[in-house]
């Protein structure tokens, strides 16, 4: 199977027959309203622990570690926060999506138009249990195919989403902003005494999302790869840690994409109209150029089902 690469556009300079501009985004964590209530916990990797007062004589190196280590106490994993608001890192918004866009992509013709930033070979379908299984369930239709990285400094060509990304070596041309929340988390406990810090459900963090030098269907594309089919407000999709675990006393990690508002810096006759209409025109773009090359999964109700 051939990956499809090109020479990257150039990024010097502002194509004014492409399209740049924003997007205003909002994720918003699923709720009842949905038909899903969940919740999202996105790790800051820090936890905080409690030490209590301890005297312990010092003549033994083993024994003093042992004792100390049963007076500590672990505070629930934290959220991400930037200025003590819970955030989601732009670098995970732009995993998240790209990710979705790469594991739709399947091949036409013996080619394909993407490689997996993080490739590695086909293997067997990992059975019930196993790590990794409900992943390769949800998406083993994409997963079967094997498609090397994108090499950038070797090859100086990259595949559609490379280019649109980046790689190594090589700027994007779309940039995340962090998300950022104006709500108060919650404890929730899982088994095994794990505590964590969660957005509940409903919750909302807003962002932007810039680009450059975009074709109309590179734009519709973008879209695609947050849930949205034919309006503003996507479908639901997973994110965050947890995402893949049906095992659990709650829902995690299944969120909507909804754009406020579509900024050019140059407007289109063609993409005017309202945020649903350009969502609609700009998605059937997208379809119509890609067309028999993008699977339209639905990760939630796959999962569901497991």
């Amino acid at each position: 199977m051939q990956i499809l690469k090109s020479k990257p556009i150039d990024r010097s300079i502002l194509d004014c027959n492409r399209l740049s501009g924003k997007i205003k985004v909002t994720i918003k964590v699923c709720s009842k309203e949905d038909g899903i209530e969940s919740y999202l916990h996105v790790g800051s990797g820090l936890f905080n622990i409690t030490l209590d007062k301890i005297r312990v004589r010092y003549d033994d190196l083993t024994k003093l570690i042992s004792e100390i280590s049963k007076e500590i106490t672990r505070d629930a994993s934290s959220f991400v926060r930037i200025k003590n608001l819970p955030t989601i890192p732009g670098s995970s918004v732009k995993g998240n999506i790209r990710s979705r866009i790469e594991l739709s992509f399947i091949p036409k013709d013996g080619k394909i138009r993407c490689c997996f930033i993080r490739s590695s070979p086909p293997r067997r379908e990992p059975k019930k249990g196993e790590h990794g299984w409900r992943h390769h369930r949800i998406w083993k239709e994409s997963l079967q195919f094997d498609r090397k990285s994108c090499d950038y400094t070797r090859d100086e060509k990259v595949c559609l989403v490379c280019n649109l990304f980046g790689t190594t070596g090589l700027q994007g041309l779309i940039f995340f902003d962090d998300f950022i929340g104006d709500f108060e988390t919650k404890i929730v406990y899982l088994p095994h005494g794990e505590k964590i810090e969660v957005a509940p459900p409903g919750s909302r963090f807003i962002g932007e999302v810039t680009f450059v030098n975009l074709k109309p269907e590179e734009l519709g594309l973008l879209l695609f790869g947050m849930g949205l089919r034919n309006k503003r407000i996507g479908k639901p999709v997973l994110f965050g840690k947890y995402k893949y675990r049906n095992d659990l006393p709650y829902n995690f990690g299944v969120v909507r994409y909804e754009i406020e508002k579509i900024e050019l810096l140059k407007s289109l006759p063609e993409l005017e109209g309202s945020t649903d209409e350009q969502v609609r025109k700009l998605l059937e773009l997208a379809l119509k150029a890609f067309d028999g090359e993008l699977l339209d999964v639905d990760e939630v109700k796959i999962l569901e089902r497991l």
